[in-house]
């Protein structure tokens, strides 16, 4: 219908990097980025047992947020996130530098190597170390995890430090909301490609990545067999999938000799509620990250992410996030059959009286059809 629902939430936290000031430069998106971001104070809310609080940007302001929440506890706190802003602007230096990746020549893998040194990017994880001042089962601990569970594209539980810096970093220090999130950055863009005579093929499939001697030569399409020359082919799907398009994975096998193979340990799972404006409760920030209980793992209900918007002066949407294990959905055992209500079950603390306000539901990972509250009737909640 008259709706437009996004497949996640999203919140641009790179635009402190370097990386990202650059290829926006370069593209010359500047100016449009900037009229379409929107800068987030308070950059989020963190929701768990016993504990509700803002996180501010500003120092002064999340201070006095510490303050009330965890006045045993401030120095640490306020410590930590000092440690965690320093560490992030001192590797700025290594993103700035127009290093190889990877490093193929001596002189390249040794500086690549002084780098990592005086950045201390060794294999040893430092992560407890910068938050060894708060006690172990602190609650300010998964707070501070929590996004980035979501942000990382990892397992919160190997984050390292440098993730947790650079990520952790991004949203206190420059965080933006988008109009029209993820999608309206994708356009924007797919419109600069375009309009630099770049081609798109949205509805193509590769059939193989075809190699050479001395490396990727071209892509194979599925469908005509037409084959397109390449030097280079940069591929955003898991490495399973990368492996069934080669002719030769002894690559892929030499890699996962020495490293392991890489697995999916979760699914995002997205479901947006369209509900009465009038149901917000006041003083719910535009992201909310609602920790269950602190000493559990942070995935399936235990852990929320909710981006609130307005849709119009009626009505307001909350697209909520949760991490689904990844071998409960690929083993099929019903998890995402009733992941809806387990959500919206889970909700109720944050949002009290939701159901009673909720006018629709639709998410686009289990298969159900959207759900929609007939203004008509008073009709219980009924998502089938």
């Amino acid at each position: 219908g008259r709706y437009r629902l996004p497949r996640q939430a999203f919140t641009f936290t790179a635009n402190h990097a370097p990386t990202a000031r650059r290829v926006l430069h370069e593209l010359g998106l500047g100016q449009t980025f900037r009229r379409l971001a929107h800068p987030l104070d308070p950059v989020f809310q963190i929701a768990l047992p016993g504990h509700r609080f803002d996180v501010h940007g500003d120092e002064a302001a999340f201070e006095r947020e510490v303050e009330r929440e965890f006045p045993d506890v401030r120095r640490p706190i306020i410590d930590f996130c000092r440690r965690i802003s320093q560490h992030a602007r001192s590797t700025d230096r290594l993103f700035e530098r127009d290093l190889a990746w990877p490093p193929e020549s001596l002189l390249e893998r040794r500086e690549l190597a002084q780098m990592a040194a005086s950045f201390e990017l060794d294999r040893e994880d430092k992560r407890e170390r910068m938050l060894s001042e708060l006690p172990d089962l602190h609650p300010f601990r998964s707070a501070m995890l929590a996004p980035l569970a979501f942000t990382a594209q990892a397992d919160p539980d190997t984050i390292t430090t440098l993730q947790l810096a650079r990520l952790l970093d991004g949203h206190l220090r420059d965080a933006v909301s988008i109009d029209g999130g993820l999608a309206a950055l994708s356009n924007l863009l797919v419109d600069k490609i375009r309009s630099h005579s770049g081609h798109l093929r949205m509805r193509e499939r590769a059939s193989q990545i075809v190699v050479g001697r001395a490396g990727a030569t071209g892509i194979r399409l599925a469908g005509s067999d037409e084959e397109i020359g390449c030097a280079h082919v940069i591929a955003g799907v898991d490495v399973a999938k990368i492996a069934r398009l080669l002719s030769d994975r002894s690559p892929f096998e030499q890699m996962f000799e020495r490293l392991g193979e890489p697995q999916p340990r979760f699914y995002r799972f997205t479901l947006n509620a369209i509900i009465a404006a009038t149901g917000v409760p006041e003083g719910m920030r535009r992201d909310v990250y609602y920790i269950r209980d602190s000493r559990r793992p942070l995935h399936s209900e235990n852990l929320i992410h909710v981006e609130l918007s307005r849709l119009d002066e009626r009505e307001s949407l909350l697209c909520i996030e949760a991490l689904l294990p990844a071998r409960a959905v690929e083993d099929r055992d019903g998890s995402l059959d009733g992941a809806r209500e387990r959500l919206l079950d889970a909700l109720d603390d944050l949002l009290p009286f939701l159901d009673q306000h909720l006018l629709g539901l639709d998410s686009p990972h289990d298969g159900r059809k959207p759900w929609f509250r007939d203004p008509n009737v008073d009709q219980a909640l009924d998502p089938l």
